[in-house]
């Protein structure tokens, strides 16, 4: 578990946040090689899955829609 701990992430990253500043998107940027898409959400507190969850789903799918290969690539 370790080794796979110490291997960086190479997979697109979203760090979405509320209250915590800076934290969450410097934290996700020490596991990966990747550049990290950071989103501080204002006036949602811990849970943002439970407290906006369309937010969340909006960027998610945005992440995930630049991070998809372009047809016939």
């Amino acid at each position: 578990m370790r080794a796979l701990a110490a291997m960086p992430l190479t997979v697109p990253v979203a760090a979405v946040g509320s209250r915590g500043g800076d934290f969450t998107r410097s934290s996700f940027g020490q596991v990966t090689s990747q550049a990290v898409t950071a989103t501080q959400l204002d006036g949602v507190g811990h849970y943002v899955a439970q407290e906006a969850p369309d937010a969340l789903a909006d960027i998610l799918l945005g992440v995930f829609a630049d991070a998809r290969p372009a047809v016939g690539a």
